[in-house]
């Protein structure tokens, strides 16, 4: 505390800023914790899927696991344009447009 104060004379520090860095100070140390080996697989594993289907599909997709149900989740494909969105349905379903055939 003594290295705090003279910290506060130095910089000219108000006494808010000064309760502030106490209870910084007094706030016990949060222990590091590794990060779980399963998460990390799956990021993994997501980021590459995101990857492979932004290249197949052409616009970035974001896919997102549900946390209340394990094993689902929703995949997002955004598109900028209703062409966008008609060439991504022809990529998705397979099919051509009518007027194109």
């Amino acid at each position: 505390m003594l290295s705090l104060a003279y910290e506060a004379i130095e910089k000219g520090l108000s006494v808010r800023a000064v309760e502030r860095a106490v209870r910084e100070r007094l706030r016990p140390a949060e222990p590091e914790t590794e990060p779980d080996p399963e998460t990390h697989k799956r990021a993994v594993i997501v980021r590459d899927l995101e990857e492979r289907l932004r290249r197949s599909l052409g616009v970035k997709v974001a896919v997102r696991s549900d946390s209340k149900k394990k094993g689902s989740g929703t995949i997002e494909v955004p598109y900028g344009s209703l062409d966008e969105l008609d060439r991504l349905l022809e990529h998705l379903l397979g099919e051509r447009r009518d007027d194109e055939a």
